[in-house]
């Protein structure tokens, strides 16, 4: 990275890395000058912050650190092909995730589906909106794929969270149909948003 460049479409995968890393290291140099991409780093570090407080019963704290990693590693490097391909990571690890800690029972009804949904689509909100705000304003180009894959991104941010929060996490049809629904359903809204929204805010090239 160039300590000029903004990078606070990919502060998610900027937040995962050590802190003794480069890449980390000049992110946070540039993010000291820089109102904007300080405000998307200080808001990334906080998801992350609250990942790894979160005690998982079944998945070590080392465990989720890893798969948020590489998860928002993906997203980091993305570009218009490989968007796309970060897209299909993150359903796959939201699949294996559901699978993983599901014990086969459970049900769909209750108001836990309704909030589970809700706080993943508030996780999805916060990169996106960045993402949006940045091609909007002209600041970088964007496509379909980094803008369902950063949406996507999020909400499987919010799935993290929920592994160690939500009641019917041990639930396998709650986990496949709400957890990773929504991540499908924050990638559906994240295409919707480049290909309806954003060209009327002139920010679509």
């Amino acid at each position: 990275m160039k300590s000029p460049d903004h990078f606070d479409h990919v502060a998610a995968g900027v937040a995962s890395l050590d802190r003794r890393d480069p890449e980390r290291m000049a992110a946070e140099a540039h993010a000291r000058g820089c109102a904007r991409c300080g405000e998307a780093l200080r808001q990334a570090e906080h998801l992350m912050e609250l990942i790894d407080a979160a005690p998982a019963p079944s998945l070590s704290p080392a465990a989720l650190e890893g798969l948020s990693r590489r998860v928002t590693g993906a997203v980091a490097k993305q570009s218009t092909h490989a968007g796309w391909l970060a897209l299909v990571a993150i359903v796959a690890t939201s699949v294996l995730l559901a699978l993983a800690m599901g014990d086969g029972g459970g049900t769909l009804l209750g108001l836990h589906g309704v909030q589970c949904a809700a706080l993943e689509l508030v996780a999805a909100v916060v990169p996106y909106g960045i993402l949006f705000y940045a091609v909007a304003r002209g600041g970088r180009s964007g496509s379909a794929g980094s803008f369902a894959a950063t949406a996507a991104g999020g909400a499987l941010a919010g799935q993290l969270y929920l592994l160690v929060r939500c009641p019917d996490r041990m639930h396998t049809p709650h986990l496949l149909v709400i957890h990773t629904g929504t991540v499908v359903l924050a990638a559906l809204l994240g295409w919707v948003g480049f290909t309806r929204l954003l060209p009327r805010a002139g920010g679509a090239r």
